[in-house]
């Protein structure tokens, strides 16, 4: 939903995925790897180096126009640095979207002196943080002047501008638009990372930006490549021996092998966030009679890249199972040895129920079944399980519960919770997925109960 985007994830630090608005790298600006996806590469601006990206043409942003800018920003330093710097030759007015330690704001200014006209800004001083993640949106109704500040996806200011001006060449000037430098005052630049930049001359709906900056991955099933996320970052995911179940118009993941099981990875969390997640998905299991005390069906893993050590050491922040006995859910936490028997849960066999998971920062976790909230448990020690902007790898399955297989497969380390931490005894999962959502907020109980009293999902992911 957008006119024009720079993701970056070409290789090359000036394409826009239209075509239309390729620019010019200045002075040695390039893309890196991971974005925030960690799927795609990202924009690599060094103030230093006084790095910035120059426009063919004007986006033309001040001629009465509404419109939405979004992007993905990792800041560095304390200085104001530009995101986006708009000037055109039909009027005397530039537009800048700018942001700092403790503030985001518009700035329009006189383009032949650059005085500024007009400010508008909200505060971040209880949202931002220095080399972290963070979405930010800014939109402008042309209607009614209403410009709306969003951070993370949610509203945190709503200002008013006025860009109706008289109409004016500029014949002698040159149009100028920068991505990270300020287009009226070649200053303020940009120290960082910037990603998947866009815009769009609208204003995009409040529900829409949220489910843009806090759904980090999302699967429905419904296209023949079941590895394909449907979710805005495109998180492609990997998967060993599940297939595509189509019934009654509707597909679902099916694991019907002895090591079945989807994986989705490489994304992060945001510490602009303080970490919150939730986890959203239908489950339908085939339960059998267990052959040994103490059973588990081995469901889903949450595991986490170790900072500071090889790409491929990560630890199990938490694990979900299913006990054959009695059919009830339970829950793992690793870092202190914490189990967590959700005793008035119930999952039916061969019957489709919705499960939910959500993480409260600092130090509280809340656990749904079909949309009512079944237990929930406060620990301090939960705040310290994630931090330091750690890559995630979710799986569903349990693949390898015998930590002595041999030819263990090259993602081995990202879903060796069951196989590593044995408390029980650990058996595969046979049954169905629909609708796996990882997003990067706590969803309340509302948001929850939507989501399971609809048996189709998909469409209402981007109204949460």
């Amino acid at each position: 939903m957008v006119d024009y985007l720079w993701s970056f994830d070409c290789g090359d630090t000036r394409e826009d995925l239209t075509g239309l608005y390729n620019g010019t790298a200045v002075n040695g600006a390039v893309t890196i790897s991971p974005d925030y996806s960690g799927q795609g590469k990202t924009l690599y601006l060094d103030r230093k180096q006084n790095q910035y990206i120059i426009l063919p043409r004007s986006l033309n942003l001040t001629l009465n126009t509404s419109f939405t800018v979004t992007s993905w920003l990792l800041i560095a330093g304390y200085m104001t640095k530009t995101i986006l710097s708009d000037c055109n030759s039909f009027n005397p007015i530039c537009i800048t979207f700018l942001i700092t330690e403790t503030t985001m704001n518009i700035d329009i200014s006189n383009w032949d002196n650059a005085t500024i006209i007009q400010t508008a800004f909200v505060s971040l001083q209880n949202y931002g943080c220095q080399a972290c993640w963070m979405h930010v949106a800014f939109s402008f109704n042309h209607q009614t002047g209403s410009t709306i500040f969003y951070f993370n996806g949610m509203q945190i200011g709503e200002k008013y501008l006025n860009m109706t001006v008289a109409t004016l060449s500029q014949p002698n000037k040159a149009k100028a638009t920068y991505i990270g430098l300020n287009a009226v005052t070649n200053a303020q630049p940009f120290y960082g990372l910037i990603d998947q930049l866009s815009v769009l001359y609208a204003v995009k709906n409040a529900s829409v930006i949220l489910y843009e900056a806090t759904t980090v991955c999302h699967y429905t099933f419904d296209r023949e490549d079941i590895n394909d996320g449907w979710g805005p970052n495109n998180i492609r995911a990997r998967s060993q021996h599940v297939y595509r179940l189509w019934s009654n118009n509707k597909s679902s993941l099916i694991f019907n092998d002895s090591d079945s099981y989807f994986q989705s990875t490489g994304f992060t969390l945001m510490d602009s966030n303080d970490y919150e997640y939730s986890i959203s998905f239908w489950l339908r299991l085939v339960i059998q009679k267990p052959e040994k005390a103490n059973s588990a069906i081995a469901v889903l893993q949450l595991t986490s890249l170790i900072a500071g050590l090889s790409t491929d050491s990560y630890t199990c922040i938490m694990s979900m199972h299913v006990y054959e006995d009695n059919q009830t859910l339970g829950y793992f936490f690793p870092g202190f040895f914490k189990i967590i028997d959700a005793n008035n849960s119930f999952i039916g066999n061969n019957t489709w129920v919705h499960i939910g998971v959500a993480f409260e920062s600092p130090d509280t976790y809340l656990f749904y079944e079909n949309g009512k909230l079944i237990y929930k448990d406060t620990n301090q020690r939960y705040g310290s399980i994630i931090s330091g902007d750690p890559r995630f790898s979710v799986t569903i399955g349990g693949a390898y519960l015998d930590d002595s297989t041999p030819n263990k497969p090259v993602n081995f380390e990202q879903m060796k919770c069951f196989a590593r931490l044995p408390i029980f005894n650990y058996t595969k999962m046979y049954g169905e997925i629909d609708d796996f959502t990882f997003y990067s907020r706590k969803l309340n109980e509302s948001e929850f109960s939507t989501l399971a009293q609809s048996n189709d999902t998909k469409n209402l992911i981007e109204q949460l």
